[in-house]
């Protein structure tokens, strides 16, 4: 083991400097905290993150394409682009709902192949009529929120009306009606309120042909490229118009980067603040070593070697902070991923217990962007060790 090592681990060790101990016991400690906070608070951000986006993307698709209306898109080519799982054609448009009391609302219809829905979108908690699944051709899906608006339940007859549809002044729009099949909760921005999911044939009766664009929903697997599969779908379609999830909700995503950015800067305070008194611990135990030191560089220990023990202390009190916070934060989130320890009232959030989520690269960066700081820290206090007058430091007194 190198002797520098070992003087440093001595100087720490020093028995009549408790000042110096519990300062350093204070700047590890801060160091453990902050690291801690870090992986903590990345976590439970990438956590809300990847329930608000699978949330929206299970309902809104991954990816949308919109084309002529005498398009023939070429779903093969589609399908066999690399990340793409499936691909749903889907007449979306606007519509009125009306129940049997004669309540009504504007609703965004979503006509699909009703037995394509459930493996293709998902819902979060949804209750199905199975009898009437399979008994009735007009079936119907609704939210939750607009179902207790309008006093609707599973078995209701509900109609559409297309106000888009009269082209006379006497004219009368273009009902059809449908049975309620099942009733969805995604919890989720206005979801359950104004989303209604009908089927394809009755998609085609209410609009016209020259209000049914051409639309089609990808489905993607996890962790695909979005960004890259949309580059290839435009290339197979050359015209129309192609964009993600994340197009269509472009200012709730750069929120969520934002709101990590800041707690990432905010928390990193922490570790910044134990850094400082890490450097005036450092600085307390060279002044308290200070003759040692210079019998050190009589005995010809370099400038560089005199530094370096310094460096050795900063290192040894970082490490124990950075390693020791960022794996108690990483047991909390195993702890919480597996077994649940915080609950959460699904009342009030969309889910059972806090999410928590962070990869390896992030879970790795934590402790050694920290250890960076405290190598930063430990270098600027061991200037004040090489400054050492050998005349000086042999007649200072202890």
């Amino acid at each position: 083991m190198s002797p520098i090592y070992l003087i440093a681990k001595r100087f720490l060790k020093t028995r009549h400097n408790i000042v110096g101990k519990t300062t350093g016991w204070v700047a590890v400690l801060g160091i453990s905290i902050g690291c801690f906070a870090l992986v903590i608070s990345i976590s439970v951000l990438n956590g809300f993150e990847s329930k608000v986006v699978e949330k929206i993307s299970g309902i809104e698709s991954d990816i949308q394409i919109i084309t002529e209306k005498d398009f023939d898109l070429p779903i093969l080519d589609i399908i066999k682009i690399n990340g793409v799982k499936q691909c749903l054609s889907v007449i979306n448009n606007n519509a009125i709902i009306i129940n049997n009391e004669k309540d009504h609302t504007v609703v965004s219809i979503k006509a699909v192949e009703i037995d394509s829905l459930l493996g293709f979108y998902s819902f979060g908690k949804i209750e199905i009529d199975k009898f009437g699944f399979n008994r009735y051709n007009n079936r119907v899906f609704i939210g939750e929120v607009l179902a207790q608006k309008l006093n609707l339940a599973l078995g209701d007859i509900v109609r559409f009306v297309n106000p888009n549809s009269i082209r006379i002044p006497i004219g009368f729009p273009i009902q059809v009606s449908g049975t309620i099949v099942g009733v969805f909760s995604s919890n989720v921005l206005n979801y359950d309120e104004q989303m209604v999911f009908i089927s394809k044939k009755m998609g085609m009766s209410l609009f016209s042909s020259n209000q049914i664009a051409n639309n089609f929903e990808i489905r993607t697997y996890p962790h695909a490229s979005l960004s890259d599969i949309k580059k290839s779908i435009i290339d197979i379609v050359n015209h129309g118009l192609v964009y993600t999830w994340m197009d269509n909700h472009a200012a709730l995503v750069q929120a969520m980067k934002l709101e990590k950015k800041g707690a990432i800067l905010v928390l990193a305070l922490i570790i910044i603040v134990a850094c400082f008194n890490l450097i005036s611990n450092l600085a307390l135990i060279i002044r308290k070593k200070w003759r040692e030191l210079g019998i050190l560089r009589v005995i010809g220990y370099t400038r560089n070697a005199i530094t370096k023990i310094i460096l050795y202390q900063g290192i040894i009190l970082g490490l124990a902070g950075c390693i020791s916070g960022s794996l108690i934060g990483g047991g909390v989130v195993w702890l919480q991923t597996h077994v649940e320890i915080f609950p959460l009232p699904e009342k009030i959030y969309f889910m059972k217990s806090l999410p928590m989520e962070i990869s390896i690269s992030e879970f790795l960066c934590i402790p050694i962007l920290s250890f960076l700081l405290v190598l930063g820290a430990s270098f600027l206090a061991s200037r004040k060790a090489v400054k050492i007058s050998l005349i000086e430091a042999l007649q200072l007194e202890k």
